[in-house]
């Protein structure tokens, strides 16, 4: 199934009429139609903020107490061994 085919969705929107000759401009001078201009600056943004979104920063002194504490021992946490037995008790046999 071609990309063409997958498409269908639609987005409407109201731009002046400068805004339009910019983008038809720009669009032409990157050999693109409108559309595909348009839609591909939005997912480009979109991707963009998603990645700062779900990214994780960490301070150097951070990433030392991350790495510590993947590397110690593992040790059980009774709350979560209780839950856990809770769970397993409830599933069928």
């Amino acid at each position: 199934m071609t990309e063409l085919n997958l498409r269908t969705a639609r987005l409407n929107m109201r731009i002046t009429p400068e805004a339009l000759e910019d983008l038809k401009v720009a669009a032409a001078v990157n050999n693109q139609d409108v559309s595909s201009f348009v839609l591909s600056a939005a997912l480009n943004q979109a991707r963009d903020i998603l990645i700062q979104e779900r990214v994780i920063k960490l301070s150097p002194h951070e990433i030392v107490q991350l790495e510590k504490a993947l590397s110690s021992e593992a040790r059980p946490i009774p709350a979560l061994s209780s839950l856990f037995a809770k769970f397993s008790e409830s599933l069928p046999a």
